[in-house]
């Protein structure tokens, strides 16, 4: 029975489809002979229309496509396929039912819309099943563009347009949306030099319309690039999603001070005379100089320290100090920007040395004059001995001996005031004989003197025929090379010429550098109108170096002329410079196993060119590679990149230019730097006071709580203080681990009003961060006014508290110094202290007993999977 229902239904089914055209009957075709001749009805399959909906999509729209298909043939079409392509691409094929003469049926698709302009394609019969009247017309397409917007950064520009160093830059950027439709919400990134400045959020913009955006930056010196993303976060789908980025380049006018000038007056002091010093101090560099202190020594002892104001690029500023003049020779040298508050163009330049100060007496024979000057043989004859004290400080009784040969005479000088001079006749009795004459003063020593070897002049005098005195000059200076570059030896050629009339003696030549004496040099005798060359040669080294020559050093030839023995020439050496200023990675928090690539600057901050050299690179102390770096201009600089491959840990990447010393620089230590990697992020955590309350007048303690809440440690960067803009103090963090937090304590001596209390960590930007945008943090604080005292003094109870040691501070108001065992968390923070110790003990309780309860749980589970698997075992078998 069962059996037969099922053979009725299925005769039923086919009768149904051979009714509908979905099953054919096939017939073969019987010939007798003849042909039978086939019909000339045949349907015809079209596209009528094609239309979606949104008529005008958006990028990420779902549009839906409907597409109609008619018969307009004269005859039934059976069952077939059409086809749906956009720009080509297949989308969908779907069954199309028999369709009689002139009737139509529709067929549906989506698409998710995308940027540009698009072809639908609809093609009826595509498998080619129907047999039609014309199958050339089954193709139908349609144009149809999708809105998008776009988005780029039109433009970047930043006042002020030429800033200085710490000058607060605004940067402007316009980003356009140049699409065909308004676009969404997003976000815009900016970046300094690779590291991220944060993002803002911006509205929709309406299409062919632009908006501005601002952010501020601390202005450092050099080169910067300066980059702006649109849509950082991919927010906005956009017809074009590669033009989103503009980079440009600005640089920052860096100052650079020198120690222009030290005078003082009177120009020749004397023992404990009030001398007044002048220090000036300019600043040579392109950009404006916040204000810094000018360090002063006398022969290397601290003397004092000179506040310097703001100097605008050319400015000069200078400031003074009086010191008390005592006995001996005295160095002054003055050091601007003691402190390395300013960050220069040349850090190297800032050191001046004045010429040496002599507060002692100088005695010198200055000539030794025969009177007649050619006596007669038997007659009286004078030797006029000229003693002169060229020193800065009087001389007391001394004496002076003058040798003919063996003989000697001797006078007594009562006292000789400085740069004053007195002449002493010793008489003799003329013979034919030549003769040395030898004229010493104090040869006793019993005057301190700033020179104790420039006491005594020796003169030959002959047979009386006339004696004719020498003059000793420095001729000419010329040294090979002309133009010689760090480390060459350079050769001196000295011309002396004698252009007296008579014959100069045998006699020294001294070669002074910069100051310093080189070994003398000896002459022969050199005859009337004659000259004769010395040579002395110097490794050159950078810089401008002063070389003086002396001829007849030690004053043994009697001159007509004393005082023209001397010539001083200048030479300047230029150098290049090589350091590596920047080093940025991508990705810039890699994970283990990623390939990490490292950027490096390598500049050239020196005066001349640096030739083809080597940087290097290690990690963790062990080589990485290296690479070739081609000649560098003056300023200029040169990158490239090594690859890494991460790896679990702390590590330390070093990178070493001229890493074979090829080439001699102005500055061979500062080839290096290094990063820790991961890489740190300081941050000022918090700034706390006490008291909270100040009033006028009280010592307020700051306490400055730095974290490193980067991946990497920090190592030793500085903390530096600010109340009201003005630097009240610098410290140095020292390491912070990742995570770490350090705290440093600053005092001032509070004043009436509200000031802005600012703490920035890593001021002078040496440590490369993650992120080099949260290092500052600024808040205020209001200081009562003291109210008048009452006539009565008001007493207090409680207890006595031990006095604070109060001493100056070196910028400010007064430097508070806690005595030692004194506490300086006020009492509430420290029973709160207390109470947070005993929650951190109740909450290690708390976490031991729920372990515990999770193994007890664990275990219970596993006992019942266990039973249930053995009772399973049982039942299986």
């Amino acid at each position: 029975m069962k059996r037969n229902h099922i053979r009725l239904l299925l005769g039923a089914v086919l009768a149904l489809m051979q009714l509908s055209g979905i099953l054919t009957p096939a017939f073969t075709p019987v010939t007798h002979g003849a042909a039978i001749a086939l019909s000339d009805a045949a349907p015809d399959l079209v596209i009528e229309t094609i239309s979606w909906s949104p008529s005008s999509p958006s990028i990420g729209d779902k549009v839906t496509f409907s597409v109609t298909v008619k018969n307009r043939g004269n005859s039934h079409a059976g069952s077939s396929s059409t086809a749906c392509y956009i720009d080509d691409v297949h989308q969908t094929s779907a069954t199309v039912a028999a369709l009689a003469p002139g009737t139509t049926a529709t067929i549906v698709f989506t698409w998710t819309a995308q940027a540009g302009s698009h072809i639908v394609k609809a093609v009826a019969d595509n498998s080619n099943n129907v047999n039609e009247s014309d199958e050339a017309n089954n193709v139908r397409t349609f144009a149809f563009p999708v809105l998008s917007p776009d988005l780029i950064i039109e433009n970047i520009s930043w006042s002020p347009e030429e800033p200085s160093v710490r000058d607060l830059v605004t940067f402007t950027v316009t980003i356009k949306n140049q699409g065909n439709i308004k676009s969404g919400s997003c976000n815009i990134n900016y970046f300094v030099d690779g590291s991220s400045r944060g993002y803002k959020p911006i509205q929709g913009i309406e299409a062919g319309a632009s908006i501005t955006e601002t952010f501020t930056w601390t202005a450092l010196p050099g080169p910067h690039d300066i980059n702006a993303i649109a849509d950082f976060l991919k927010q906005v789908k956009e017809s074009d999603e590669t033009n989103n980025s503009l980079t440009v380049t600005y640089a920052t006018a860096a100052p650079d001070l020198i120690v222009k000038n030290i005078t003082w007056t009177p120009d020749d002091p004397t023992e404990n005379s009030a001398i007044d010093f002048t220090v000036t101090v300019e600043n040579q560099g392109t950009g404006k100089a916040e204000h810094s202190t000018v360090t002063c020594y006398i022969d290397d002892n601290y003397e004092t320290s000179l506040f310097i104001g703001q100097l605008n690029a050319g400015d000069s500023s200078s400031a003074n100090f009086t010191w008390t003049g005592v006995p001996g020779t005295h160095v002054v040298r003055a050091v601007a920007d003691s402190g390395n508050r300013i960050i220069e163009s040349d850090e190297t330049n800032n050191e001046k040395t004045a010429v040496p100060i002599a507060l002692e007496p100088d005695l010198i024979i200055d000539s030794i004059i025969l009177s007649p000057a050619n006596p007669i043989v038997g007659s009286y004859a004078d030797f006029n001995v000229s003693v002169t004290n060229r020193g800065s400080n009087k001389v007391g009784i001394f004496r002076v001996y003058l040798y003919i040969d063996d003989l000697k005479w001797q006078q007594d000088i009562v006292e000789l005031d400085a740069n004053t001079t007195v002449t002493i006749p010793f008489a003799w009795t003329a013979d034919a004989f030549p003769h040395v004459v030898r004229a010493v003063a104090d040869s006793e020593y019993i005057v301190s003197e700033s020179d104790e070897t420039n006491n005594e002049r020796t003169i030959n005098v002959g047979s009386f025929s006339g004696l004719t005195p020498a003059d000793l000059i420095i001729q000419n200076v010329v040294w090979s090379p002309e133009i010689p570059s760090t480390g060459d030896r350079v050769s001196f050629t000295v011309t002396i010429m004698n252009q007296g009339k008579g014959e100069a003696g045998v006699f020294h030549v001294a070669y002074y550098v910069d100051g310093i004496s080189l070994p003398l040099a000896y002459c022969e005798p050199v005859a009337a109108g004659k000259t004769t060359t010395k040579q002395f040669t110097w490794q050159a080294v950078p810089g401008e170096h002063n070389f003086r020559i002396v001829a007849d050093a030690d004053s043994v030839i009697t001159e007509t002329i004393e005082t023209n023995n001397e010539m001083l020439v200048t030479l300047s050496l230029s150098s290049p410079d090589i350091v590596i200023p920047k080093i940025t990675w991508s990705p810039l928090i890699p994970s283990t196993g990623d390939l990490v690539t490292f950027t490096v600057t390598v500049k050239n901050q020196g005066d001349v060119s640096a030739s083809n050299s080597y940087v290097a690179y290690f990690i963790d102390g062990s080589p990485a590679g290296n690479h070739d770096v081609q000649t560098i201009g003056p300023g200029a600089t040169a990158t490239r990149t090594f690859s890494w491959t991460a790896q679990a840990g702390s590590h330390t990447i070093k990178v070493v230019a001229d890493a074979e010393d090829q080439i001699v620089e102005g500055n061979e230590r500062n080839n290096e730097r290094i990063v820790n990697f991961p890489a740190p992020d300081l941050t000022v955590a918090s700034i706390t006071w006490s008291p909270e309350d100040p009033s006028e007048g009280d010592t307020v303690i700051f306490s400055v709580s730095v974290k490193n809440q980067g991946s990497g440690q920090a190592n030793y960067a500085k903390l530096a203080f600010f109340i009201d803009g003005l630097p009240t103090g610098y410290t140095n963090i020292g390491e912070a681990d990742a995570g770490a937090t350090v705290t440093s304590t600053f005092s001032w001596r509070s004043q009436a009003g509200s000031h802005t209390i600012r703490a920035v960590a890593d001021d002078e930007d040496y440590i490369t961060e993650s992120d080099e945008s949260n290092n500052v943090k600024t808040v205020n604080l209001s200081v009562a006014t003291l109210p008048v005292p009452a006539l009565a003094p008001a007493t207090t109870g409680g207890h006595s508290q031990a006095p604070a040691e109060i001493t100056k501070g070196p910028e400010q108001g007064i430097v508070q110094n806690i005595p030692a065992g004194q506490d300086k968390a006020p009492a509430s923070k420290q029973s709160s202290t207390s109470l947070s110790m005993k929650d951190q003990l109740l909450k290690w309780w708390l976490i031991i007993g729920a372990v515990i309860l999770v193994g007890i749980a664990l275990f219970v589970k596993l006992k019942f999977r266990q039973q249930a698997r053995n009772q399973g075992q049982v039942l299986n078998r």
